[in-house]
């Protein structure tokens, strides 16, 4: 059976990473504002944003140590924000693309450049 691409974002993103290994911990304040993330790697799920790019956060844990499955895409100052796993077909970001016009973009691209949408 195929495997079936899964997009985790923020709590979905944590655990995700903890699924295949990977430690999550409390941080001290509710990170709940604009955050800057920076680009590590070129993948199709950020395709479209630039290498420095704003998103919005609201979260209060963050991963410590990132699955040895995930490779890092992006992240803040203190942060890991985003990973993928093209052989597990797992993505994720810790930021919510949903509540930045910025990365939105991030959504089409799994959509329709990860799931194939409408094939």
């Amino acid at each position: 059976m195929p495997k079936k691409p899964v997009l985790g974002i923020c709590f979905g993103f944590q655990l995700l990473n903890v699924i295949l290994g990977g430690d999550i911990a409390r941080m001290s304040k509710l990170c709940d504002k604009t955050i800057k993330v920076q680009k590590l790697a070129d993948h199709c799920l950020l395709e479209g944003l630039p290498d420095d790019f704003e998103a919005q956060c609201r979260h209060q844990d963050k991963i410590t140590s990132l699955s040895k499955s995930f490779h890092l895409l992006c992240k803040s100052r203190f942060v890991n924000q985003g990973f993928y796993s093209d052989e597990n077909k797992f993505y994720g970001v810790q930021f919510h693309p949903e509540n930045h016009v910025n990365t939105q973009v991030i959504l089409d691209n799994f959509i329709y450049k990860i799931c194939h949408y409408p094939n």
